[in-house]
């Protein structure tokens, strides 16, 4: 008896130490090992900005599963397998090369790119960490089955490897082809506020990021009231107009938003970035249902939108630069409470302690790639602390899922104040994880704002 005692007591004590609650580290980055490596990681990074002709090419794959495969966004739709389409899904890559410099955004009507597939899209395509900007449209009614976690599993289905497979082959062709047809092209950049379409969903007395950004792609040479042929929308209201009760194939608002914009500018394409979604959510229009209710505010943004193209300004001369970092993060956790955490064996479960920040300077534009889901409030310190800091009038915008997920980012203030799940539970890197990644990137907008 003393002898399974004695092993049940270690075994308790060993489950304790990795499982249970411990005080978590609260204390700010300023100072810590991880920023001083991730800083002199950034500053052995050389200078990409190049100045010239602008090239550009873009593609499309529709990514459309079959019916009965299952849906990613909410843990709690039961089932989670689709019954219909209501909208096709689409893979959409924009390629952008100066003066021998190139690289390409994709994004994709899924809930988010994650790190095992952006592994993939990488070493299939070959192109380096700076040559690729991950994003995703966010919809919450896209495809899922393509992560192998626990967490992924919860959320977006059983993992199914030929799928993974088919979706990543998808990905990639979609990039490689929009490399394969660049023409001289004119870019504008446009941003419009979008005031009263979302509300701040963690704490609705707060403000949110209200601003649509809008890269303008047209022939060189074009006529003075030529629509653009190419337009990349970036936007921050949660596609989640569609809720968990939905099992319909589909991109929610930002589908109506690009199927609206292209129908009305008979453009190429249009392509759609989910921007600070970690505290916005849409304000829904009236409608019967949920989809007639997604489509009315797609098409509304839409119109808001189009309403400021005639005042958009072209060039022909373009800077173009791109970073890709390298981020050492505090010790990941699972939050249980503003001051504890479960144990390293829990942590363990949702990430290690290295992430990423992608940054881009196309022309005007300081475009910021986050590894989650970065919240608007976040975005505007970013946006103040960068045009404090550097003189230049340039447009700032932000875009979530880079191609790691590390769960929400909020401010130090939002995490002590706001007790809910995206600030506690799916902060995985406490309360200044978010402040912290906003202190590289201002780092990195010094390094593309010389030209």
């Amino acid at each position: 008896m003393r002898r399974v005692a004695l092993w049940f007591s270690l075994i308790v004590a060993v489950v304790w130490i990795g499982v249970g609650p411990r005080p978590a580290d609260n204390s700010a980055p300023e100072g810590s090992d991880y920023q001083t490596a991730t800083l002199q990681r950034l500053s052995t990074i050389p200078s990409s900005l190049v100045k010239g002709a602008l090239l550009m090419g873009v593609a499309e794959t529709d990514i459309t599963p079959s019916i009965g495969h299952p849906l990613a966004g909410y843990g709690g739709r039961q089932p989670k397998a689709s019954n219909a389409i209501d909208q096709p899904v689409f893979a959409r890559a924009l390629t952008l090369s100066v003066a021998g410099r190139q690289v390409t955004i994709l994004t994709a009507d899924i809930l988010l790119i994650n790190e095992e597939m952006a592994e993939a899209i990488y070493r299939r395509s070959g192109l380096q960490r700076d040559q690729l900007y991950l994003t995703a449209s966010h919809t919450h009614s896209g495809p899922g089955g393509w992560g192998a976690s626990l967490l992924e599993e919860l959320i977006i289905g059983e993992f199914d490897a030929d799928y993974f497979d088919h979706l990543a082959t998808q990905l990639t062709e979609t990039i490689q082809r929009s490399q394969q047809d660049l023409r001289p092209t004119e870019l504008a950049v446009v941003q419009v506020n979008m005031a009263a379409s979302q509300r701040n969903r963690l704490d609705a007395a707060e403000p949110t990021n209200d601003h649509m950004t809008a890269l303008l792609f047209r022939d060189l040479g074009s006529d003075f009231e030529t629509w653009p042929r190419v337009v990349f929308t970036i936007f921050g209201a949660h596609p989640t107009i569609l809720g968990l009760k939905t099992n319909k194939i589909s991109g929610d608002y930002p589908a109506h938003l690009t199927s609206h914009l292209k129908s009305r500018l008979r453009a190429e394409m249009v392509l759609f970035a989910s921007g600070s979604v970690g505290d916005a959510k849409a304000v829904k229009p009236e409608g019967d249902t949920a989809f007639e209710r997604a489509a009315k505010y797609g098409r509304g943004l839409a119109q808001r939108l189009v309403m400021q193209l005639p005042l958009a300004k072209y060039q022909q001369t373009v800077t173009l630069g791109s970073l890709h970092l390298l981020v050492d993060m505090p010790s990941i956790r699972f939050p249980i409470s503003e001051g504890w955490t479960l144990g390293p064996l829990v942590s363990a479960l949702f990430g290690d302690d290295q992430s990423s920040l992608q940054a881009l300077r196309i022309g005007p534009l300081l475009l910021f790639g986050f590894p989650g889901d970065y919240s608007g409030h976040l975005a505007m310190s970013l946006f103040n602390a960068i045009q404090q800091r550097n003189q230049q009038s340039l447009l700032l915008a932000t875009t979530s899922f880079n191609g790691h997920f590390d769960g929400y980012f909020v401010s130090h203030r939002w995490f002590e104040s706001v007790d809910r799940t995206e600030t506690r539970g799916m902060n995985f890197f406490g309360p200044w994880g978010g402040e912290y990644l906003n202190s590289l990137a201002v780092e990195m907008a010094d390094q593309l704002v010389t030209h």
